[in-house]
């Protein structure tokens, strides 16, 4: 029992490793422009898709904000035609993604990377165990 409580102890400690080194991974990600602006839209266009208003405000992250203003009108009518999406004045303290809400606050999408990682973090765990001890044999559910 204490051999298999301290491999326990080390798997999570290799899981927690991992998640560890995601805001550097997330980095990395928003660095690459040509890949992370797509991305940027499409969270955009989920979540606005997903509170189901016509009027909304979107939060990004200070570097998303600056990058995003100028062209504004462009960039959200391609990732939601049809709605009215304004981008708030003020940058989020984010690594990334966006966060969209409905003009009365009401209903919201936090869709920034450290919201999604939250959200899913319990799949996010299974999904590292699987791939860190697959070989190993070891049940992750």
């Amino acid at each position: 029992l204490r051999i298999q409580g301290a491999l326990d102890r080390e798997r999570w400690s290799l899981i927690q490793g991992v998640i560890d080194e995601l805001p550097a991974r997330f980095e990395h990600v928003v660095a690459n422009r040509a890949a992370y602006e797509p991305l940027l839209q499409e969270l955009l266009s989920g979540a606005a898709e997903s509170i189901g208003e016509d009027e909304l405000v979107a939060s990004f992250s200070a570097s998303d904000h600056e990058m995003l203003t100028a062209r504004w009108a462009e960039f959200a009518e391609q990732a939601a035609p049809g709605k009215s999406i304004d981008i708030h004045p003020e940058p989020l303290g984010s690594g990334g993604g966006v966060h969209v809400a409905s003009k009365d606050q009401r209903v919201a999408v936090n869709a920034t990377f450290e919201g999604r990682l939250e959200r899913f973090q319990d799949e996010l765990v299974r999904v590292i165990a699987e791939r860190l001890f697959a070989h190993a044999g070891v049940q992750t559910g």
